[in-house]
């Protein structure tokens, strides 16, 4: 019996029967999850971002500079604020191009993969509330927001400018939806 009502008086604590139990504060703040184009809100500027190439991407006759002014100029039409970068990424918004080619004869075929990526951090929420010198889990990382992918061929005389063109197209769609998004 003396346990039984050792754990009650625990469980109640100091509370009284004519007591109004107090309100328990919010310890998270609400938060709002975007999803689809919700998320391009409020951008207003893009890094442009052409991966390395590679040998065979030479061979074709692709090279940075043209598929930079591509992007750059499909980004123009929108508004957006378009600035050339050589790093992987930025902590803001970067519109990657990954080019993989493979040449056979007098032929190439180009894999164009075009993703606007922004920087994620943050704390799992079973985390957020442990207690003093507990570690929890950090979250950092890159998440794509939208993606465009193609395959294309053609003779190695005309792949440079095809190759170029699908960029374009690639960026431009991407920036397009954040102008809509914005709008």
């Amino acid at each position: 019996m003396r346990l039984l009502l050792a754990l009650l008086l625990a469980t109640v604590g100091t509370m009284h029967a004519w007591q109004e139990p107090r309100p328990v504060p919010l310890t998270s703040p609400i938060r709002v999850v975007k999803r689809g184009d919700a998320r391009l809100r409020g951008i207003t500027a893009v890094d442009v971002y052409v991966a390395d190439l590679g040998g065979v991407s030479a061979k074709c006759g692709l090279s940075k500079a043209p598929l930079h002014n591509a992007a750059r100029q499909a980004v123009a039409p929108t508004g957006l604020n378009a600035t050339v970068s050589e790093a992987g990424s930025s902590w803001f918004f970067t519109v990657r191009v990954t080019i993989e080619s493979v040449a056979y004869r007098d032929r190439c075929t180009t894999s164009i993969r075009t993703h606007l990526i922004t920087h994620v951090e943050g704390i799992p929420e079973q985390d957020r509330y442990t207690s003093g010198g507990e570690w929890g889990s950090l979250l950092v990382g890159e998440m794509v927001l939208v993606g465009q992918t193609t395959l294309t061929e053609s003779a190695l005389r005309d792949h440079a400018d095809r190759v170029s063109g699908v960029v374009a197209e690639h960026v431009a769609t991407i920036a397009g939806r954040i102008r809509a998004a914005n709008q």
